[in-house]
């Protein structure tokens, strides 16, 4: 609907809202497209406006500060327990890397460095002792991994 076309438009919403028609706004609206037109609308809003529910809608307002500030807060600390988790998990799947790695290394280069001795640096008890040491690392790794993995498991579950 465009701007108010004929003079008339006002007087017969006022009209139709007060339910009192004068013959002559009566025999205006019979002859005029626009004053038909604005009548139809208004009868749509009226309908639309009877079906509201005012106290309701009088009384809505924002939600409490407290509320807000609660929703502020409950959200940046899962904010911050989502960025936490994505470090979990690269530090995970470092430590698969990490003792995959570590297991070819030791498949591969043990059995040569034992059996004839490569780095002269590296007598009987050095070896041992690096050897003891790997393990104490792997096993490290593959129990962090293990307890981390079955926590995961947990939680989905």
């Amino acid at each position: 609907m465009t701007a108010m076309q004929c003079k008339f438009e006002g007087e017969t919403i006022r009209a139709y809202r007060s339910g009192s028609w004068p013959a002559e706004l009566v025999r205006h609206c019979a002859q005029c497209a626009d004053c038909r037109e604005s009548l139809q609308v208004a009868r749509a809003l009226l309908a639309d406006a009877g079906s509201l529910d005012l106290p309701a809608a009088i009384h809505a307002g924002p939600p409490p500060a407290a509320q807000v500030w609660s929703a502020v807060q409950r959200r940046r600390k899962l904010d911050a327990l989502d960025r936490a988790t994505r470090v979990l998990r690269v530090l995970k799947i470092a430590g698969v890397v990490y003792a995959a790695v570590f297991l070819l290394w030791a498949v591969r280069t043990l059995p040569g460095v034992a059996a004839e001795s490569v780095l002269p640096a590296l007598n009987g008890r050095a070896l041992s002792t690096s050897v003891a040491g790997g393990c104490v690392a792997l096993l490290c790794v593959v129990s962090g991994l293990f307890y981390t993995l079955l926590k995961d498991e947990r939680r989905s579950s």
